[in-house]
């Protein structure tokens, strides 16, 4: 609900008080550009846990180790800083 007062055009499908969907546009200033968007609750497609994704889909799966102390904002910063040059 908290990205909504940056979003235009706003197309909600409600049910029980709960987004099922939203399309939407955004209107990006420094680009100049307008993007579509369309926000799907995937637990209301798929109900059940991520955990047990893989069996009920017989995927042979494992989870990624995620190395989150690199992800500090000074880290981040410099990358996107490094990615404008």
């Amino acid at each position: 609900r908290f990205i909504l007062e940056y979003l235009q055009n706003v197309k909600p499908i409600v049910k029980g008080g709960r987004f099922l969907q939203i399309k939407a546009t955004y209107y990006n200033p420094k680009a100049k550009k307008t993007i579509n968007i369309i926000i799907k609750d995937s637990y209301k497609l798929i109900p059940m846990a991520l955990r047990e994704f893989g069996k009920c889909f017989k995927l042979d799966v494992s989870k990624e180790a995620m190395p989150y102390n690199v992800y500090t904002y000074e880290n981040v910063f410099r990358r996107s800083s490094w990615l404008k040059d």
